[in-house]
């Protein structure tokens, strides 16, 4: 006679709070290293370049972000932007403890999820021992998973991440809500909306939550009470879908769909069928990543292989589910979560890996409840070797997990240079365009200018179509000074786009270098036209009215400009140049300061200031912006010189020396310095240096009476 099979006992709360914890702590440490990995591509226009985070008041003007860009009809993300704004402005640390933050949340609900579901009536025979094992395992995975850090490093990619969290929310408060008190529902509700102001691929939560019911809760013969014995569940899924509806309907989303998606649909579609399988490649082995692809729409006859695998994986998940099969909802958590994506609605790009980031949990669930089942099936076979295989399979998932581990801490390495994040990109997808323009940015800022400009030219020739590559390129030539040839490359820009307003004002602004004002003024009017909230068209019209005589016209359209981008500091910065002009060097003193306001090391400006605001006698104010002038550039002759005398004429002899030392090392041909410097000597008591510089400051410029008259002094006071 068999022995009856122990009474099943439910996991201790102890031990799940332990792995909660375990859990934790080992995602975090596979993102420590992604604190300091600086902004790149969208970043820019979402975060840098984005006036709406700039405050949180009044509370509703973070909600609405930037048209055209990511945060665009994702009011939630443009919230989060705004506080990470508010806690450390453009300094990266804040943004990626956010981004972590969520995404631990998330892997810590995406281990509630599978718990609770193996203990599941249907499921708790067979899997309950194993179901905190299981789910730590599967949580473990994703956390830890590389093929998610384009979703966590990469800050704005928190649209997808954030968004991940909060359908995982919905379906985790959905199945609380089934087994317990009715306001997890609520729950589910409040988590679907929030998911709306995130992604609108949280659109599959609601049909996931429906899966789910239909095979887990519900049961044969009682489909048809789902609704009903839901309502406020699918009452307030229902209203994020009308929520969502009303944004995307709005057309306030961003600009990553296709314009003409007619003609795309189909191509879209079959492209697809080859990037999904890429993804499940990577999912089991995730190398080589590629930041951007610049996957090329392909034709049915290279991708029917990989379609013909998906519409046979697709067709068993159909048969599943219809059959209530509780591994089919993993095959359905897959193909939902791709679908808005990754189907019939045509992207701009087909591949992205932050497309995978909830899909790949699907795939770590699977594989750890497979390798479970595997082993509990040996186990029953082989009674005698279940310690041993239990111990195997334990350091089997150690090995795993720790081996992805180290490669997300690779891969978050690479984020925090960008030369080499874009360099690596080349080398794993040659054909994108994006990777050569982003690595001649930063050639570009680097000074390293043959390279840029090698890269921006192939940057051109496989995005024809884009005017960014050379309008930047005539940027960086503006910079060095070639005029001529920068005027060249921003009316190609203009050429290749007519309507990017950039170009325009890049071009207005070469055109004044040049003299040419009237032409100026007239691509800068254009500028302006096309977009009429172009702050810096208007101050470079104002600019040129100003220098040429017509300041008051002049003078309001600049301030019409700084209002509308208070933080342009650049251009502050010439307003008040153009008031030096103009002798009005009170109103001048405190647009430098606010330039260096928005721009704390903005070295040109706090030189600037320093010398007015020494005109104006605020020599206090002076010194300490000199200082940090000083601090940007330790070898500035001109900040040297100038901190120099902002402290000798305070009497601080001692601290002004270095100063007046290091600019007559850097200029000893200067009698102004030899002097100063000379002066100093002899308040310090080194009378013998003093006159060494004071006989070398008369030799250089032997007109300046007052340095022979400290000679004479000097040769004739007692020792």
């Amino acid at each position: 006679m068999e022995s009856a099979a122990p009474p099943f006992e439910a996991p201790s709360l102890r031990r799940v709070r332990l792995s909660l914890a375990f859990l934790a702590l080992v995602v975090f440490m596979a993102y420590c290293n992604s604190f300091s990995g600086p902004f790149i591509l969208d970043d820019g226009a979402n975060i840098t370049e984005n006036r709406t985070i700039r405050s949180l008041w009044p509370p509703w003007s973070p909600f609405f972000g930037p048209v055209g860009h990511a945060a665009a009809g994702r009011p939630f993300i443009n919230f989060t932007l705004a506080v990470n704004y508010a806690m450390s402005g453009e300094a990266v640390w804040s943004y990626h403890a956010m981004n972590l933050a969520v995404h631990i949340l998330a892997a810590l609900v995406l281990f509630g999820i599978v718990r609770r579901t193996l203990l599941t009536e249907a499921l708790r025979g067979r899997w309950g021992r194993a179901s905190t094992a299981v789910a730590l395992v599967s949580a473990l995975l994703w956390g830890v998973h590389p093929l998610s850090t384009q979703a966590v490093t990469y800050v704005i990619q928190r649209c997808e991440s954030f968004m991940g969290f909060f359908f995982l929310l919905t379906l985790y408060c959905a199945i609380r809500g089934w087994g317990g008190s009715r306001w997890w529902h609520a729950g589910a509700a409040l988590s679907m909306i929030l998911g709306v102001g995130s992604k609108e691929v949280i659109v599959a939560a609601p049909v996931t939550v429906l899966c789910y019911d239909w095979i887990f809760v519900h049961g044969r013969g009682r489909g048809r009470r789902i609704l009903a014995d839901s309502p406020l569940l699918y009452g307030g899924l229902a209203l994020g879908l009308v929520l969502l509806w009303v944004l995307v309907s709005k057309g306030a989303l961003a600009a990553t769909v296709s314009a003409d998606v007619n003609r795309l649909r189909w191509s879209y579609l079959v492209t697809e069928a080859g990037v999904i399988v890429h993804y499940l490649k990577l999912s089991v082995w995730p190398h080589p990543l590629s930041m951007d692809y610049g996957w090329p729409f392909e034709p049915l006859s290279q991708t029917w292989p990989q379609g013909l695998f998906l519409c046979l994986l697709f067709a068993a998940t159909a048969f599943g589910v219809a059959r209530r099969l509780p591994a089919a909802f993993l095959g359905a958590w897959f193909f939902l979560t791709l679908a808005p994506s990754s189907s019939l609605k045509p992207q701009l790009d087909p591949a992205f890996e932050y497309r995978m980031y909830l899909a790949l949990a699907a795939i770590t669930t699977a594989l750890a409840a497979a390798a479970a089942g595997a082993g509990g099936a040996l186990e029953k076979r082989r009674p005698g070797v279940s310690f041993p295989l239990r111990l195997a399979g334990v350091f089997t998932a150690a090995a795993l997990v720790l081996t992805l581990t180290v490669l997300t801490l690779r891969r978050n390495d690479d984020y925090r240079s960008p030369e080499k994040l874009w360099a690596d990109t080349i080398r794993v997808s040659p054909g994108t365009f994006r990777a050569h323009f982003a690595l001649a940015n930063e050639m570009a800022a680097k000074g390293r200018s043959a390279e840029a400009y090698a890269l921006y030219i192939e940057a051109a020739r496989r995005s024809p179509d884009d005017p960014k590559p050379a309008n930047n390129l005539g940027l960086m030539l503006l910079k060095l000074g070639r005029t001529d040839e920068a005027i060249g490359w921003f009316r190609k820009s203009i050429a290749v786009s007519p309507r990017y307003d950039r170009a325009y004002v890049n071009l207005g602004e070469a055109l004044m270098r040049k003299g040419l004002r009237d032409e100026a003024r007239a691509v800068l009017a254009q500028s302006i036209s096309l977009s009429p909230d172009s702050a810096q068209a208007r101050l470079d019209m104002g600019l040129s009215l100003m220098h040429e005589g017509r300041a008051a016209e002049g003078e309001a359209l600049c301030r019409e400009a700084l209002a509308l981008e208070p933080d342009l500091a650049e251009g502050r910065y010439n307003f008040a140049l153009a008031l030096l002009a103009q002798n009005r060097t009170a109103e001048a003193s405190e647009e430098l300061l606010k330039a260096v306001s928005s721009k704390p090391d903005f070295y040109e400006a706090l030189v600037n200031a320093g010398a007015v605001l020494m005109g104006l006698n605020r020599v206090p104010e002076a010194t300490a912006l000199l200082a940090r002038a000083v601090a940007q550039k330790p070898d500035s002759l001109e900040a040297n010189f100038n901190l120099g005398n902002a402290l000798a004429s305070q009497n601080l002899w001692a601290e002004a020396l270095p100063h007046y030392e290091k600019a007559r090392d850097l200029a000893p041909s200067n009698a102004g310095i030899r002097g100063n410097l000379g002066i100093t000597l002899i308040n310090l008591g080194r009378r013998d240096e003093a006159l060494k510089e004071l006989s070398e400051a008369a030799r250089l410029d032997p007109q300046d009476g007052r340095i022979r008259q400290l000679i004479v002094q000097l040769r004739g006071a007692p020792r």
